[in-house]
Parts: C-alpha cells; sequence; structure tokens
C-alpha cells in the first residue's frame, strides 16, 4: 500500500506556517534536477526549524548556495567535481543535506566536507515525512521527557530504511544525542 502523498499542508499542520520553505521553480529549472523534484519543491516545500534549517531562498539566488559546490566553496571544503552539482536543501546541526538529481535521493555531507556523502533518504518525500515524524516527536517528548527515542526510530523506517542505516549519517548523530539525553 502506497502512503498519501505529503502535502504543503502536513509540513504547516506541524511545523506552522512559517515552517515551510518553497524552493521557487525559476531557480530548480535551472539545476537541472527535473520536473517532479522541481514541482515537489516548489509545492510541497521542505520543513524548516531549529533542527532542520530549510535552505532559505534569497530574492537573488545568486547570494545563496542553491549548489554543493557553492556551499564547499563559502566554507572552502572539500568536495569532489562530481557532487558540485547538487542542490542543497537545508543543514542539520551537525551536516548539510544535498539532493542528488541524477538518482532522486537525499545525501547529507558532514560540515567539514570530509568523507564521501551518506544516503539519508530514497526521495525528497522521505525527508520531508521524516522531518514531520522528528517535529511531532519532539512536541511529544516535552510533554513526556521519558519518551524513548527508539519510537521515531522506527516511525521513520516504516517509510524508508536509509536515515539509520549508516553511523555516520546526521539522523544517527540525532538519534544518539537523543539517546544520550543530549537532544
Amino acid at each position: 500500500m502506497t502512503p498519501t502523498p505529503v502535502t504543503a499542508q502536513d509540513i504547516i499542520a506541524t511545523h506552522g506556517l512559517d515552517g515551510v520553505v518553497f524552493f521557487p521553480r525559476a531557480v530548480h529549472e535551472k539545476s537541472e534536477i527535473g520536473a517532479q523534484a522541481a514541482a515537489f519543491l516548489a509545492h510541497v516545500g521542505i520543513p524548516t526549524d531549529s533542527v532542520f534549517l530549510a535552505r532559505n531562498v534569497s530574492t537573488d539566488p545568486s547570494e545563496d548556495s542553491v549548489h554543493v559546490g557553492a556551499w564547499a566553496a563559502e566554507r572552502d571544503v572539500p568536495v569532489p567535481e562530481k557532487y558540485r552539482s547538487w542542490l542543497v536543501l537545508g543543514y542539520f546541526p551537525c551536516a548539510t543535506a544535498a539532493f542528488n538529481p541524477e538518482d532522486g535521493r537525499v545525501y547529507s555531507f558532514a560540515d567539514d566536507g570530509e568523507g564521501e556523502p551518506v544516503l539519508i533518504h530514497e526521495s525528497l518525500e522521505s525527508l520531508v515525512r521524516a522531518l514531520i515524524v522528528l517535529k511531532e516527536f519532539m512536541k511529544d517528548r516535552a510533554v513526556d521527557p521519558d519518551l524513548s527515542p527508539e519510537r521515531i526510530r522506527i516511525s521513520i523506517e516504516t517509510f524508508d530504511r536509509n536515515p539509520f542505516a549508516d553511523e555516520d549519517s546526521a539522523w544517527s548523530q540525532i538519534y544518539e544525542e537523543m539517546s544520550d539525553g543530549i537532544f
């Protein structure tokens, strides 16, 4: 059974009206990410909050790190050429999330640019679903501080096993910090 597609209203329901960032289609057409991904980013958007800060799309796209290459240059981090055209989606506390237009998946880059990108989501929709689950968990945990982070892991793994598959992923680091009571 295929889950109901995620919508901007789903993001707004958990993150609020100011908790969704839409990526204007014009910027993404230049990124050559494909019509389906561009439409998703322009009409559904990406959640943003204190845990995942979606890349802000300024009125002047040249002022924003649209691609991994620009992100890497701004931070003076080494990123191989083959990743430089990927689209930066946003920032976890410990990593940057980027969309690979060739396979339609979401990867994370360590903040220092070291190592290879880590696959964290099967699709843009999976990233959005996981961020919604995280936000709901954080709200529930505010009421019940003893709520186990295993709940978030199980919930996310019902639709995507990638977030926790690599111990170096941003999701694994968040999970570890939640388990240790840091997050």
